[in-house]
């Protein structure tokens, strides 16, 4: 069980941080090249990075997965939406941080993309939790009852819904 873990663990890390490249790239090259002011770009990014997260954790990281894709998917869309929200609070608080301690030699684009790596880092932890344990398993509402009722009791409701 511990190197299935460490194993997934491992590969979401990596395929964030392929999408974290994608995400990141994607941000500098759509307010760099297409003007695009911070935040759209940030959220377009995360959009970017999203889909490429998902498409190599669902065939390479958690393909054992027991739900229908169009339950799966909605549940990835929400952890990935409320992580959006995350991303662009944190990436704002940080670039406020980073500005009141910042000397007067850091440009203004560094600041924003190390605020913006930041983020995306500290939001990769939210994402893997959320992601093997309600994306992958039983979804948001099965979440829920685990961690309001326990996971036994959880499973033994499950098994009786499903006669």
């Amino acid at each position: 069980m511990k190197k299935i873990l460490i194993r997934q663990i491992l590969f979401f890390f990596t395929f964030s941080g392929l999408a974290a490249i994608i995400n990141i790239g994607s941000r500098f090259y759509l307010s760099k090249n297409l003007s695009i002011d911070y935040t759209s770009a940030v959220t377009i990014a995360y959009f970017l990075g999203m889909v490429a997260n998902y498409l190599l954790n669902k065939f390479f990281n958690f393909p054992q997965g027991s739900r229908n894709a169009i339950k799966e998917m909605r549940t990835f869309i929400v952890v990935a939406i409320v992580g959006l929200g995350i991303t662009i609070i944190l990436s704002n608080l940080l670039i406020f941080f980073i500005e009141e301690w910042k000397t007067n030699t850091i440009p203004d684009k560094d600041i924003k993309t190390a605020a913006h790596i930041g983020a995306v880092g500290l939001t990769a932890v939210y994402s893997f939790l959320c992601h093997k344990y309600l994306t992958y398993q039983g979804g948001i509402r099965f979440g829920i009852r685990r961690v309001l009722y326990g996971h036994a009791k959880v499973l033994s409701l499950s098994k009786d819904n499903s006669k």
